[in-house]
């Protein structure tokens, strides 16, 4: 018997990141499943993916688009009249063998695509924790050899945006951390703003580390342009309309303190907390999507996902 949630979280160990580890660990079930029939075979993915999704908290919107793709992927094959069972399996194995060895090609052309809009001499500002910005800015740095200055956020209540400033730094970027509740303070000496993203929901918009919405609500005050790099298969057909749709986040008690907590700071007991890890800005807010298929508008993204579920 196959143990999906030690796979999955060995290949996070190793550096690979969460979707393209999720698709593996699907491909894998795939292999190893006895099911007979499709419907069999749609229950042992349904039930690796709910595995996953418990195993990874806050980052289980990436892991939701691909597993919904992936058993989009499933049903198309099996409406295939010309395909057998067996065929079926062959052809969504090779197809997640395919996804996994081009992901580091997506970053790549979404670093080429977004670091032409990081102008010499200009100054940015980023929030959270993203690989794929943190890409950009140090392509636009070492190869393209353009001089910028960087704000970045500390992204409480986990610090991320200390790794940044760190990841930066060693690139030779100059970096100045500021509290989250300063970015309004911070934003007329900005030019651009760019940060990552957990998920792009249908109709254009974001989800992302919380704060990213109330950055998005002050450069657009201060009519700067808010762009947002995110590879495709994060794009997922979720259509919140409101903050409260967002979804649960598994492991995260929404009514305890913040962990770790400011030093010397305790929290007054009978006091009420409330944990919010994402939040979503709406796609009003965003100037332009850099994604693996291209520079986006918001607007384009419900076009894309219609491809990519094709």
């Amino acid at each position: 018997m196959m143990d999906v949630e030690r796979e999955f979280l060995d290949g996070l160990k190793r550096g690979e990141k969460i979707a393209p580890s999720a698709v593996r660990v699907l491909s894998e079930v795939v292999k190893r499943s006895g099911a007979d029939t499709v419907m069999q075979l749609e229950r042992d993915l349904h039930a690796a993916s709910e595995v996953m999704r418990r195993s990874v908290g806050a980052s289980s919107i990436s892991l939701q688009a691909v597993s919904e793709m992936f058993l989009a992927y499933l049903t198309r094959e099996s409406l295939d009249s010309h395909s057998s069972f067996e065929q079926c399996k062959r052809e969504l194995i090779a197809r997640g063998e395919r996804f996994v060895s081009t992901t580091q090609m997506c970053v790549d052309k979404i670093t080429d695509a977004g670091s032409k809009f990081v102008a010499d001499g200009c100054t940015l500002m980023t929030h959270g924790d993203s690989k794929v910005v943190s890409a950009i800015l140090v392509r636009a740095a070492s190869v393209e050899q353009k001089k910028f200055h960087v704000y970045v956020t500390e992204t409480r209540p986990l610090g991320e945006g200390y790794k940044v400033a760190a990841r930066l730094q060693r690139s030779g970027i100059p970096v100045t951390v500021v509290l989250d509740a300063a970015l309004g303070a911070v934003m007329e000496r900005v030019d651009v703003v760019l940060v990552g993203a957990e998920g792009i929901v249908e109709n254009g918009g974001v989800v992302n580390r919380i704060g990213t919405l109330l950055l998005a609500m002050a450069a657009k005050a201060f009519n700067k342009p808010f762009y947002v790099a995110c590879e495709s298969y994060k794009f997922t057909r979720m259509y919140p309309l409101s903050q409260k749709e967002l979804p649960s986040v598994p492991g995260i008690d929404a009514h305890a303190p913040w962990q770790p907590q400011l030093p010397g700071v305790e929290a007054p007991e009978g006091v009420n907390f409330e944990n919010i890890v994402s939040d979503f800005t709406p796609a009003s807010y965003i100037t332009l999507l850099f994604s693996d298929v291209g520079v986006l508008t918001p607007a384009a993204v419900s076009d894309e996902l219609i491809q990519l579920y094709r």
